[in-house]
């Protein structure tokens, strides 16, 4: 039995990490969402929420030359008629990504915001962006949250974020059913055999 024990132990072990290593890619997807610039916008994978209860701007794909599948600004009303993109925004994911990546738009004379990148409660030091510009972020496991803070000048309107893309761990279980059901044949095969033998002994005449 404590052969089949470490056997079982061994297998789990390959089986979990081969499994945890498989990924799905992902997207944010912000077409089609039906709402009206709201102050918590709610996507399949994230959550966005205006840094001062102000209003989120949705982008669809398309919308004022963004690409698909779109993107959002925090809005800034105050004293401004449209108003700006020059409020924060915080993103939090539903689940810890990795190999997460996106995009900064519309950006133009001092536009330019810092992004503060959260693990697990952690705050990573910021980035700062000046431009229109892919930010990666594939060196960071684990990513739970994004905290976009404006830094743009008086004079400028800000900027919008889109093409969100990243990787969910999974669990392929079908695929580890096998070695489990295997290893937990033997070992109750092993555990039959060994009561069987017991109630044997047992049963011998003294």
């Amino acid at each position: 039995m404590k052969y089949l024990t470490a056997i079982f132990c061994i297998v789990f072990a390959c089986s979990f990490q081969t499994a945890m290593a498989s990924s799905v890619s992902m997207q944010l997807e912000f077409d089609g969402l039906s709402v009206s610039d709201p102050s918590v916008l709610e996507l399949d994978g994230a959550t966005i929420t205006h840094g001062d209860g102000g209003k989120i701007f949705v982008y669809e794909s398309g919308a004022f030359g963004m690409p698909a599948p779109g993107g959002f600004c925090a809005l800034q009303q105050i004293g401004r008629n449209p108003p700006n993109c020059k409020s924060d925004a915080t993103l939090v994911f539903d689940n810890p990504v990795s190999d997460l990546s996106f995009e900064t738009f519309f950006v133009s004379g001092g536009d330019q915001a810092n992004v503060s990148i959260i693990i697990d409660g952690i705050d990573v030091p910021d980035i700062n962006i000046t431009s229109n510009q892919v930010v990666d972020l594939s060196a960071w496991v684990g990513i739970t949250e994004l905290r976009f803070i404006d830094a743009s000048g008086a004079s400028d309107a800000g900027l919008a974020y889109g093409r969100f893309t990243y990787s969910l761990a999974v669990i392929p279980l079908p695929a580890m059913m096998p070695p489990f059901a295997f290893v937990l044949f033997f070992l109750s095969f092993g555990r039959f055999r060994r009561n069987r033998r017991l109630l044997r002994g047992s049963m011998r005449p003294s």
